[in-house]
């Protein structure tokens, strides 16, 4: 298993080095990300579609709120797994991180992440689908008031077939 950008997870599909890669799209990303697919040979599939979700720290101001916006979230940090320099807005995996904000934090590590959101108080948007599992009881989930939704999926090079393996 690599820890890696979306860029990386394509590299490393079209190439050969992996068979499968787990990535998220958004509805905003969705066309341009499955072009960039197309273009490498490959193809998405969807595995589950979530509303995106504001992760916070059990210790913040907000962490009982029913929702949220992003407007009621500009004066705290907002934590972001990078994608690289030049990665296209597309390639990013949280909903709305074209969005500008004030208070920024990129990190190269997922595990990371989520130690800088408890550590400086901030958040970050995601599906949902790790908060529990990677990091314990450390953050809690509010649905972000957003039309935008995430797909997890996997690609593949076109035309392969998964292994038994792969399946499972």
């Amino acid at each position: 298993l690599y820890d890696r950008t979306t860029q990386g997870v394509i590299d490393d599909v079209a190439s050969g080095a992996a068979e499968l890669g787990v990535i998220m799209q958004t509805s905003e990303t969705e066309s341009a990300l499955n072009e960039a697919l197309a273009e490498a040979g490959l193809a998405f599939h969807e595995l589950a579609v979530s509303a995106p979700l504001v992760a916070l720290p059990s210790s913040h101001p907000f962490v009982n709120a029913k929702s949220l916006t992003l407007e009621q979230l500009a004066d705290f940090p907002y934590v972001y797994f990078d994608q690289g320099e030049d990665a296209p807005i597309a390639f990013y995996e949280e909903a709305l991180s074209q969005v500008p904000r004030a208070k920024k934090v990129a990190c190269t590590d997922r595990a990371s992440l989520t130690e800088l959101i408890m550590a400086i108080n901030g958040y970050t948007v995601t599906s949902g689908i790790l908060v529990g599992i990677s990091d314990g009881a450390g953050l809690n989930t509010i649905p972000l008031e957003t039309d935008v939704d995430l797909r997890l999926g996997y690609i593949t090079r076109k035309g392969a077939e998964l292994s038994s393996l792969e399946q499972r």
